[in-house]
């Protein structure tokens, strides 16, 4: 069964085990960025940080934002590895393509992993406000950078 946008406890029971995301990040990074990744809890991470971020929306039996905000460090060294450049040789526009990639390819893993019909909307890179009462998110430490991974569900 596909899980229901609406149901209250996806907060605390995620469309998808933890185990499971932390294995898609895992892959992502080593696959994409050739860095080590793990998660980390919430009061390991720092707030206020310089950060950058990209949102896809998945639509369909089961809908979502799936959020991808990472330190502009972090996504400075997943754009290197994705263009093949050395941070001095990278672009705000790069850096800005890579993060929107990151939730291009973690979005469609999760739309992959929950089921049902779904589709994905392009990437939207930028900062955005979003009410996270009912999100699940997982952070990750990279290199003592900060990624988090947001999944907020929308009702149909």
């Amino acid at each position: 069964m596909v899980p229901s946008a609406t149901d209250p406890q996806l907060a605390n029971d995620p469309p998808i085990a933890s185990d499971i995301l932390h294995r898609m990040v895992k892959d992502f990074f080593d696959t994409m960025v050739g860095l080590p990744i793990e998660p980390i809890s919430e009061s390991d991470a720092t707030d206020g940080c310089d950060c950058v971020q990209s949102s896809v929306r998945v639509s369909g039996d089961w809908s979502a934002h799936v959020v991808v905000t990472a330190t502009r460090a972090l996504a400075t060294d997943i754009a290197c590895a994705m263009f093949d450049l050395r941070p001095s040789n990278i672009s705000e526009d790069e850096i800005l393509d890579a993060i929107g990639e990151a939730a291009n390819i973690l979005g469609g893993n999760i739309k992959s992993e929950v089921g049902g019909t779904c589709e994905l909307s392009i990437p939207r890179v930028g900062l955005f406000e979003y009410e996270d009462s009912d999100a699940f998110t997982e952070i990750f430490r990279c290199n003592d950078q900060f990624l988090r991974l947001i999944i907020r569900p929308i009702a149909n």
